[in-house]
């Protein structure tokens, strides 16, 4: 499979081999299975996703029942950036 990202910026400039390797060493692409949490309430986040195929959503238990707060779906980022960028526990799931 090629690499989409490789893809989509290579509609904007033209990449070198070097870059094209680059990239693909810097944002490997991975698969997950249908119902696996990318992050759990109380953990804090290690990376930031873009969605190739699939779906993401994310919730926030209250008073012990999922409410969906998004969707996130093809050609989408997603990152819990606050616990991210402040090293902080999630409030949230994804």
């Amino acid at each position: 499979m090629s690499h989409i990202l490789i893809e989509m910026m290579s509609q904007l400039t033209r990449l070198t081999k070097e870059e094209a390797l680059a990239i693909e060493q810097s944002f490997p692409l991975k698969t997950f299975d249908k119902g696996t949490y990318l992050l759990k309430e109380g953990q804090i986040a290690k990376a930031t996703y873009f969605i190739i195929k699939g779906c993401i959503r994310e919730y926030k238990l209250i008073d012990g029942e999922e409410k969906t707060t998004a969707f996130f779906t093809e050609h989408q980022s997603v990152a819990n950036f606050n616990s991210l960028a402040n090293q902080t526990p999630s409030d949230r799931k994804s």
